[in-house]
């Protein structure tokens, strides 16, 4: 019978669940990676193991000053930019901890303030850790409440943040979770705005995968948040392509996103996607707001409508215009003749960028010699201005 259970326990332990110890396994040996759906059921199967034939538990114990020793989980992934090295529990959560952990084994439910307050007092990777390991104690112990409320989740993605270890934030929007967290969107907007700060791409990536997984819905502000994290990195292409996926669920997106979306279109010269940016906010009901109006005009100066770029201009009725709107309009106009034209010319064939140097600086003169006799006074010197202000001079764009 004993033969019996040590394989049992060997087989086990064979799978990717780990027992860190300073004693057992160096600081540089690598974490194993294991999803949270096979995490879990390794916990049922351990835990079972050692219950059924009175097995003695690990024992994880915990001193100020030196090394904890635990047992937990794995992330999924590594962050390249959070801190890879050990730290030392603060000595507030560990404090909290140990008189959460000290209650319930007085099969006392402890006050929820101590549990909050262990929250927000995470500063590192070492105190999220046991944060989690609390929450899967007092979830245990307290069988009757299915989950954690949203605002618990919320608490933990905060302090996943807090202490740089966003990674462990993806566990808060996985529907099958140990520790009784409810996945909440909020969650996921707070580690996308993470991503933003940190300008990270590949966790934005992450983060969509996981609301995909564990099916947690899209909403307009994912799109602002995403968006708005492509514009600042550029990454532009792989903004339109997030976009078409937004709006294939059905995401009826703010307008700002779409100020942000037929911009970025507009920048590339893409006149094609302008037109069917435009298309979609006509479907909704948008009027034309200033960079909607100049990413339009933008795409009838590169098809040589000069008269037409004007007029979607004049649609912005520059009277009813506050004074930050209209500074907010002149400095669009700035833009148009300093650099966009750059921009654009260094997009297009080594061939067409002269020819087309010429064509857009003649369309840009002969829509403000329209917008003037309109009455609207433009002045810019075109001659003088053009891609003025471009890091390159045309010559280099156009030999490049």
């Amino acid at each position: 019978m004993q033969v019996a259970v040590n394989r049992a326990l060997h087989k086990a332990l064979r799978r990717p669940f780990i027992y860190h110890s300073v004693q057992a396994i160096p600081s540089s040996s690598p974490s194993p990676k294991c999803s949270d759906d096979k995490r879990s059921n390794i916990c049922r199967s351990f835990g079972t193991l050692v219950s059924r034939d009175n097995i003695q538990h690990v024992n994880c114990q915990y001193s100020v000053g030196s090394r904890m020793q635990r047992l937990y989980l794995s992330t999924e992934t590594e962050i390249l930019n959070e801190n890879p090295i050990k730290e030392e529990p603060t000595e507030a959560v560990q404090e909290l901890y140990l008189k959460i952990i000290g209650s319930l084994k007085a099969n006392v439910m402890p006050p929820n303030a101590w549990r909050d307050s262990l929250l927000k007092s995470c500063e590192n990777k070492e105190d999220v850790e046991l944060a989690f390991e609390v929450l899967d104690k007092l979830r245990k112990f307290n069988w009757q409440y299915s989950n954690w409320a949203q605002q618990i989740t919320l608490a933990v993605a905060s302090a996943c943040i807090r202490a740089n270890c966003p990674h462990l934030g993806l566990r808060t929007l996985q529907r099958r979770n140990v520790y009784g967290l409810t996945p909440c969107v909020g969650a996921a907007h707070s580690l996308l705005l993470y991503a933003k700060e940190q300008k990270n791409l590949s966790f934005v990536k992450e983060v969509l995968q996981t609301m995909k997984k564990n099916f947690i819905k899209l909403q307009p502000t994912t799109a602002d948040i995403i968006f708005s994290i492509c514009d600042d990195t550029e990454h532009r292409l792989l903004m339109s392509n997030i976009a078409k996926k937004f709006i294939k669920n059905g995401v009826k997106l703010h307008p700002r996103a779409y100020d942000i979306w037929i911009s970025s279109a507009a920048k590339l010269g893409n006149t094609q996607q302008v037109w069917k940016i435009q298309e979609l906010r006509l479907l909704f009901g948008l009027q034309h707001t200033i960079p909607s109006a100049f990413s339009c005009a933008k795409a009838y100066l590169l098809k040589w409508q000069p008269q037409e770029a004007a007029e979607v201009l004049l649609e912005l009725n520059q009277e009813d215009l506050s004074d930050s709107k209209k500074k907010w309009v002149y400095e669009e106009l700035q833009y148009l003749v300093d650099e966009w034209p750059a921009e654009v010319i260094a997009r297009r064939d080594k061939g067409r960028r002269k020819a087309l140097a010429t064509e857009l600086k003649d369309c840009i003169s002969m829509m403000f010699s329209y917008l003037l006799n309109k009455g609207i006074n433009v002045s810019l010197d075109v001659e003088e201005r053009y891609c003025s202000k471009s890091t390159r001079s045309m010559d280099e764009i156009i030999l490049s």
